[in-house]
């Protein structure tokens, strides 16, 4: 094992026997380490007061040579933490994405440093936050939906959005081909979330959670990305 110290975000930790941990975490470079975090669920552990997810901390481990070994923490020191608690299903979103990210990329770090001020910024929507997460990480994953006009015809007349069909539908398209018809407001939200016009969004609050669970199911049904169950939301 070599020893490393890199800088990046604490994106996920699980239980790993009585008093360890397996923690996740993502550097500058886009790269992904998996590590072995001992006795940090003891009450007297100095590295468990780090290890607040989303936190930017400083990471010294040695890093395992082969897969058939794991990388051990040995020391982590936050330099930027997040408010304690922090239950906010948009970070979780965040950190669950961030940590299904397969292959290590510069644009995966610039993804998580963007939209980590949505994600732990209580006095932000949170509803809102995770729908700017979500669109992000379509755009990161290079799923899309149409919606400068209708995806079939291209008609300016919209009546309703169809996952289906990847974008905006006109009531003629919509007549022809059938489905299950969002009503007008909802469009417009998904308009304005695709069309990055965040401040446009606040007058269809009450879409929010609609369009988060079409939205995940969308991301699901393109590349199979698996949603973490959802926590009570903070607002």
């Amino acid at each position: 094992m070599s020893e490393i110290i890199t800088k990046g975000y604490l994106i996920a930790r699980n239980d790993y026997q009585m008093f360890d941990e397996i923690i996740t975490f993502i550097n500058e470079f886009g790269n992904k380490f998996v590590c072995l975090a001992q006795g940090t669920k003891k009450i007297e552990s100095h590295n468990a007061r780090h290890m607040q997810l989303g936190n930017y901390c400083e990471f010294q481990f040695f890093l395992a040579r082969n897969e058939d070994k794991v990388s051990k923490l040995m020391k982590i020191n936050a330099l930027e933490k997040v408010e304690w608690p922090n239950f906010r299903q948009s970070l979780i979103t965040l950190n669950s994405l961030t940590e299904q990210l397969v292959y290590p990329n510069v644009n995966n770090y610039k993804f998580y440093v963007k939209m980590r001020p949505y994600a732990i910024d209580k006095t932000f929507n949170d509803a809102k936050a995770e729908l700017i997460v979500l669109r992000n990480y379509c755009k990161l994953t290079g799923i899309d939906l149409h919606v400068n006009d209708c995806v079939i015809c291209h008609n300016h007349h919209i009546k309703t959005i169809s996952f289906q069909k990847h974008g905006l539908l006109c009531g003629q398209c919509f007549d022809q081909l059938g489905g299950h018809e969002f009503s007008l407001e909802f469009s417009k939200l998904v308009y304005h979330l695709f069309k990055d016009e965040y401040g446009k969004m606040d007058k269809y609050e009450d879409h929010y959670i609609p369009l988060i669970t079409h939205l995940k199911q969308y991301i699901t049904d393109n590349n199979g990305t698996y949603f973490a169950r959802k926590k009570k939301r903070v607002i």
